[in-house]
């Protein structure tokens, strides 16, 4: 009872006002409330509902006292980023190692047969996919010690931008290999070529792919 007193007392005390401010709202005497605050009566439950309506508060805080809440323990290291971590890094590992040792012999290959193709689509593909890799592999490492993930509309924003990030790089892949529309306006022609120098220069290639792995990986985790 004493403890239910002292915190109307204080509450009332905190939104600075006098028991009969008080006593006029809930259209009691003041007695009634001076009464509430020593632990003489009990407070009904009418009132109590009122009361909570006037500090702002629901009736249980004004009970049991205002308990903080206890904020999500996030599982740090969890199994899973762990296992992406590990297969971003297999991949990281292979495709350096293909840039060191494939990468050249497929160059002297093109510069002697005259058969630039695998040694162009090896030279874009890997660091691309190497660059998506690393975009995914920060985030979930980040992901082992802090809590990262996003809820709501920011998730559907990271996965919207994923897509977007690899829409241009798809569409200069295939106007590269399909080259452009037979009847194409001078505008159109000017943005195919455009979209085309985008599969041309591997470090924006690059670039696009981080981003679209990081915010997939925003996106669906």
């Amino acid at each position: 009872m004493e403890n239910i007193a002292k915190r109307l007392k204080k509450l009332r005390l905190e939104r600075k006002l006098t028991q009969d401010d008080l006593a006029r709202q809930l259209h009691v005497t003041r007695q009634a409330v001076s009464n509430w605050e020593t632990g003489k009566t009990v407070v009904g439950i009418e009132y109590l509902v009122k009361l909570s309506e006037i500090y702002g508060i629901s009736a249980d805080e004004i009970l049991h006292g205002e308990r903080a809440a206890e904020p999500e323990v996030y599982p740090c290291g969890q199994r899973k980023y762990k296992v992406i971590l590990i297969v971003c890094g297999v991949i990281l590992v292979i495709g350096s190692l293909l840039m060191l040792f494939l990468d050249p012999w497929l160059k002297e290959q093109a510069t002697r047969f005259y058969v630039a193709l695998p040694w162009f689509l090896h030279h874009r593909l890997v660091p691309g996919i190497m660059a998506a890799a690393l975009g995914v592999a920060i985030p979930a490492a980040a992901s082992l010690g802090m809590d990262i993930r996003l809820w709501g509309w920011r998730k559907r924003l990271a996965l919207a931008g994923g897509v977007l990030w690899l829409l241009p790089l798809t569409l200069s892949v295939l106007l590269y290999f399909g080259g452009a529309p037979i009847g194409t306006t001078s505008l159109l022609l000017r943005v195919s070529t455009g979209i085309q120098d985008i599969w041309m220069n591997r470090v924006f290639w690059e670039e696009l792919l981080f981003l679209s792995g990081l915010c997939f990986f925003l996106g669906v985790n």
